[in-house]
């Protein structure tokens, strides 16, 4: 007769085996899954630390509204989930100028097709114009929707320095500051003020600052690295991860507070709405929101520069800050045919020469060359001219104020 120590060994080990065949099978059974039924890969999962981010190794078919067909695109994600075919190392040669472009879905680009996008455009003109002294120039393309300088200064903090890159641009939009305070309200911050983790959907346990800075598993941990080699490797443990994550989606506190006029996506352009100066029963709460995102850029600036890099930024308006005499379907959703103010323009030109960052805000530009049909009507992001006409502005100013 077996001593009770000798069974409960028995069963333990017994327990955990049962556990891995289960896990085996779940795996195989959800791959075959996907192979029948043909099924794509998420494009944006659930991402521990920073809310969400693009699923690596992915390629697929993107289309925009299809009631109306505007268009359709082939992106590919590469191996650490950034939105270009090339895949990407942290180790870094001697011969290569790395460049990041941190931004918003306007950098991520998903509306046009890879050749198209502005990041791509710039990286061919680097190395045409061989303005690194014969360096070959590498630009990663960090951009993912809803990202804004909250999620920025994460991203990079946890990730990008790891690129260990030359130069750091970083893309701003008019939605900027209502992103920020949204992701400030549902996240876990540090005794700075700064973010530690971000998260997608408004839960009471972050809103009413349960979690500490010290309750986050670090992005270093032998957990995280665990975690993050599951959900990109096994469709199955992707699958309850993912499944987990969104239901947060039906929790009471997040249905409550996303339809709040400071949370509800409908107000996200207050900031450059002259009419909501003073807005949710605040005095100047776009003061105070914008003070916010200006301490996340500067504290990203900071981070950039003590990695040994160039730190630049430019803003991207909105259809509706230009000089036109009808906007686009998407604008018309928001503003009418009412021309939107330049209250963020002016805070950043005003931050720019203060903390001594090269800017270019492309709202002179873009007017300059708005019959060229810059925006998508429907979906409101760049189209391909778009894109064309923000790499040469974009390169222009480089050529003058950088090189």
């Amino acid at each position: 007769m077996h001593s009770p120590k000798k069974q409960f060994i028995f069963y333990l080990v017994f327990f955990f085996i049962l556990l891995i065949v289960t896990f085996i099978l779940a795996e195989i059974g959800m791959r075959i899954y996907h192979v029948a039924h043909e099924r794509r890969e998420y494009i944006w999962v659930p991402d521990y630390h920073l809310g969400h981010a693009l699923s690596p190794n992915n390629t697929f078919v993107y289309y925009g509204d299809k009631s109306h067909a505007e268009f359709v695109t082939h992106p590919r994600t590469n191996n650490y989930g950034m939105l270009q075919s090339d895949d990407v190392d942290f180790a870094k040669d001697d011969t290569v100028f790395r460049v990041v472009f941190l931004g918003d879905s306007f950098t991520e680009g998903m509306q046009v097709e890879e050749a198209d996008r502005y990041v791509e455009r710039l990286e061919q003109w680097f190395n045409q114009q061989d303005v690194f002294n014969g360096k070959k120039v590498q630009v990663i393309n960090a951009g993912v929707r809803g990202y804004s300088p909250i999620t920025h200064y994460l991203h990079y903090k946890n990730k990008i320095r790891q690129f260990k890159p030359d130069l750091v641009i970083l893309q701003l939009f008019a939605n900027d500051v209502f992103e920020d305070n949204a992701s400030m309200a549902r996240s876990v911050l540090d005794d700075k003020g700064l973010p530690v983790k971000l998260n997608e959907y408004f839960l009471a346990k972050y809103v009413d600052r349960q979690v500490k800075a010290g309750d986050i598993i670090s992005v270093d941990s032998w957990i995280m690295k665990a975690h993050k080699f599951l959900k990109k490797h096994s469709k199955f443990y992707q699958y309850i991860f993912v499944t987990r994550e969104r239901g947060h989606k039906k929790d009471p506190t997040h249905q409550a507070m996303k339809v709040e006029p400071q949370f509800a996506e409908g107000y996200q352009f207050y900031v450059v709405q002259n009419h909501n100066e003073n807005v949710f029963g605040e005095p100047d709460f776009r003061g105070r929101g914008w003070k916010q995102t200006k301490y996340f850029i500067s504290s990203l600036k900071d981070l950039v520069e003590n990695d040994g890099a160039q730190f630049m930024m430019f803003y991207i308006p909105i259809e509706a800050q230009l000089d036109l005499e009808t906007y686009g379907q998407n604008g018309r959703m928001f503003f009418g045919e009412t021309k939107q103010g330049i209250y963020i323009n002016e805070r950043l030109k005003e931050f720019a020469e203060a903390e001594n960052i090269r800017f270019l805000d492309l709202l002179g530009p873009f007017n300059a060359r708005a019959k060229e049909k810059l925006y998508l009507n429907w979906d409101g992001h760049l189209t391909i001219s778009g894109h064309r006409v923000l790499a040469e502005e974009l390169a222009d100013f480089m050529d003058k104020e950088l090189f």
